[in-house]
């Protein structure tokens, strides 16, 4: 495969049609501002982004055409993409959720989303731009045939979705998400039990949760890697800023697995490997809230109602 340094005339013209069809002024309901002021205060650049309605699905996917930009995306109702190739964030709005959590939920997504595109692409297409190979996104691979980088690369971007929520959520928004947790006033920092697909336990803070439509609290995968990515960085101050520069340079990726070394030895290795699933990176919380967090006890933060429930599942 040859390396370009310039993206493929087919990208940039799909690229080009989508931002035409759907331009930043047509977004209403959604703060896009306080969004990228939030980015921009995590000392990341801000990538181009639209953002449509479900039902202007099959107007993205005429024009994005047969040239496998949108890979499997939103085939399965996933709301969010960060295209390499292009270089930019796709995100579709779902108003039942909005209803349900506010429009925080879709601020999340991109927010979420535009994390992921603080990678520094590198593509590689053929030589007649027919075929197009991504190296590396961030932290993981997603071409490779072994999974690869998806715990890592999946928290990095949800520990900035639910830190966006924790300092940007309404009092109405929080306090619909207190209502569907039902354990009265919790900050959200405060970790409630969530069962993994394993019948484990593990606590996972309240910001990484939002509410369905009929009005049960959930979560989604990458939330287990957020917090396990959130507990590695409270084990050393510096690790914040090496994945930053772990997303910038092999240098930096170099340092950040020094780092993760030094904590527990194989810790990057058994991060690292894994299918991008709720199974795997629930596993791998747990390994982190046992081996790296002190345990149970200490990965846990709590009060009130939810202090006595996590009394009663830690010490019964």
């Amino acid at each position: 495969m040859d390396k370009v340094s310039e993206m493929p005339p087919a990208f940039e013209s799909v690229k080009d049609r989508l931002f035409r069809e759907f331009p930043k002024k047509r977004i209403e309901g959604i703060n896009t501002e306080r969004v990228e002021d939030f980015i921009r205060q995590e000392g990341l650049e801000i990538k181009p982004y639209i953002i449509f309605d479900r039902e202007d699905l099959p107007r993205v996917r005429d024009i994005v055409g047969s040239t496998g930009l949108l890979r499997s995306i939103f085939k399965n109702g996933e709301c969010g993409l960060y295209s390499p190739e292009m270089d930019m964030v796709l995100i579709t709005r779902d108003r039942d959720y909005e209803k349900s959590s506010g429009s925080i939920y879709t601020e999340g997504l991109l927010v979420h989303e535009l994390a992921h595109a603080s990678s520094v692409y590198q593509g590689y297409v053929t030589a007649d731009y027919k075929g197009f190979y991504t190296p590396r996104v961030g932290f993981c691979l997603p071409q490779n045939q072994v999974a690869w980088g998806w715990l890592l690369e999946e928290g990095w971007a949800d520990i900035h979705r639910a830190d966006y929520f924790a300092q940007n959520a309404s009092e109405e928004e929080k306090q619909k998400l207190e209502e569907a947790l039902r354990f009265g006033t919790i900050g959200m920092e405060d970790t409630v039990p969530i069962t993994t697909p394993a019948g484990e336990t593990l606590p996972l803070p309240a910001k990484y949760l939002y509410i369905t439509p009929d009005g049960k609290p959930t979560t989604k995968s990458s939330s287990y890697a957020g917090y396990a990515l959130e507990l590695l960085c409270k084990s050393n101050p510096a690790m914040q800023n090496l994945l930053i520069e772990g997303r910038s340079s092999v240098d930096g990726l170099r340092k950040l697995v020094q780092a993760f070394e030094k904590i527990m030895p194989g810790l990057y290795k058994k991060l690292q490997t894994g299918e991008y699933s709720e199974a795997s990176f629930s596993e791998k919380l747990s390994t982190v809230v046992t081996n790296v967090a002190g345990g149970m006890d200490s990965a846990v933060r709590a009060q009130g109602a939810l202090r006595s429930t996590w009394n009663n599942l830690l010490h019964k």
